[in-house]
C-alpha cells in the first residue's frame, strides 16, 4: 500500500494484473506485422506496461528526477494514471490513452484541465509551490499534429493563444462531472 497524504494505493492490484499478463504473454511482434497492439490490450494493461517503462527508465542519465512510481488502479484516478513520485512528493503525471483515435489538441487540453480542476480542489496531487512538475501522455495511436506542437514546446503564450478554447473546456468540464459540478469552490465559475 502506497499512501499520498491520505490517497492510498493498493501496489497489489498491479502486481496481480502484471502477473496475469505474464501467465497470458504472446511471443513478440505476433500481431500487427511487427507493430505492437497497444490498442488490442486494455486500459488497465495499457497504464501498467507504462508505468513499468517508467519504472525501468528511472537510474538511467535524465532520469533521477523521481524515485518511484505507481499506478493509480482504475476508477477515479483524478486525471493522473501514473504518479511519479520524489521523496515521497509528486514530481509528475503520465496520463494514459490507450484510443484508437489520434488525439486532437482539444482532447489533451481536456485532460489536462481536468487534471488543474482536480488539483485545484486537491492541492496535495501537486508538489511544493516553486517545484517542477512534469506532465506526460503516454497514447496508443497518436496525437494530432496541433496537438503535437503545443505540448512540445514551453511557456506561457501557447496558453495565452488558447484561452477561449481552454476556458470552454474547462466550463464544461465543470458541467460534466459530479465532483466538479458540486464542488462550492467552483460554483459560479466564469471565463
Amino acid at each position: 500500500m502506497i499512501e499520498l497524504d491520505g490517497l492510498k494505493v493498493s501496489v497489489q492490484v498491479s502486481n496481480d494484473l502484471r502477473a496475469k499478463a505474464e501467465a497470458n504473454r504472446q511471443p513478440a511482434f505476433t500481431f500487427d506485422s511487427g507493430q505492437l497492439p497497444f490498442e488490442r490490450i486494455s486500459p488497465d494493461h495499457f497504464e501498467l506496461l507504462v508505468s513499468d517503462l517508467y519504472r525501468n527508465k528511472h537510474g538511467e542519465p535524465e532520469w533521477n528526477w523521481y524515485d518511484t512510481n505507481f499506478r493509480l488502479n482504475g476508477g477515479s484516478d483524478m486525471g493522473q494514471d501514473v504518479v511519479l513520485m520524489k521523496d515521497g512528493k509528486p514530481v509528475g503525471i503520465v496520463q494514459c490513452k490507450r484510443l484508437k483515435k489520434s488525439m486532437s489538441l482539444e482532447d489533451m487540453l481536456g485532460e489536462i484541465c481536468k487534471f488543474f480542476l482536480f488539483a485545484f480542489l486537491n492541492p496535495i496531487l501537486l508538489p511544493p509551490r516553486g517545484s517542477d512538475f512534469r506532465y506526460f501522455f503516454a497514447v496508443a495511436a497518436s496525437v494530432q499534429n496541433k496537438g503535437f506542437r503545443f505540448f512540445q514546446s514551453s511557456g506561457s503564450q501557447r496558453f495565452i493563444d488558447n484561452r477561449t478554447l481552454i476556458e470552454d473546456i474547462l466550463l464544461g468540464l465543470v458541467k460534466k462531472y459530479a465532483s466538479f459540478e458540486s464542488s462550492v469552490t467552483l460554483q459560479g465559475l466564469s471565463k
